[in-house]
């Protein structure tokens, strides 16, 4: 509108993708397009930030736009970028982990791929982009984000098995290499319920 000469001393400052209608160089409406936030979203940035985690957006889209939907999900400020490009948003999770931050990166699109790959934890959705679900670790097949903090409860829970079997696997051998060094003659262990004893 400022290239065919319109007048925009009175066109108002308003998040979103702003389209104007001029006649005659005079600014006569403007209105203001955003995506809607998507369902649940405030509650699963709420959750995130009950279980001590810290929420980011980062996103390549107009930074009023941006801002407004950061500021409806709950995410603080300082939290918030945006025309972000592809491989910034990568540089960007990279920065995070130089802090010693473990980083969980949500993408569905092409250009989250770089971000999706770099980042500790890469999650997409059902929906995403064939490259960003190359590039996540997890495929969420539920559309919806809702499913984000079950996904990541879910990890904590397989690490925390993991662990504690290595260790009472590494106690178990610390105890039994000495028994066995000594000559003293450990019972084998019962076979799992599932399987059926093998006849001699």
């Amino acid at each position: 509108m400022r290239e065919s000469g319109a007048d925009l001393a009175n066109l108002p400052d308003l998040p979103g993708t702003v389209l104007g209608l001029t006649a005659d160089g005079k600014l006569l409406a403007a209105i203001a397009l955003n995506d809607p936030l998507k369902a649940g979203a405030a509650d699963v940035v709420r959750h995130l930030q009950q279980s001590g985690l810290r929420a980011y957006l980062v996103s390549g889209d107009n930074e009023s736009v941006v801002r407004a939907m950061a500021a409806s999900a709950g995410i603080p400020p300082e939290n918030v970028f945006a025309e972000v490009r592809p491989e910034a948003k990568a540089s960007i999770v990279e920065r995070l982990q130089a802090a010693q931050e473990r980083v969980a990166f949500v993408g569905d699109g092409i250009n989250d791929a770089p971000a999706l790959a770099q980042a500790d934890l890469g999650i997409a959705v059902m929906q995403a982009s064939d490259v960003a679900r190359e590039a996540a670790d997890i495929l969420l097949l539920n559309a919806g984000i809702a499913a984000i903090p079950a996904a990541l409860d879910i990890c904590r829970a397989t690490l925390r098995t993991i662990k504690q079997n290595l260790f009472w696997a590494f106690f178990y051998n610390a105890a039994a290499i000495p028994l066995a060094a000594a000559g003293v003659s450990l019972p084998r262990p019962a076979p799992p319920p599932w399987q059926s004893p093998t006849s001699a």
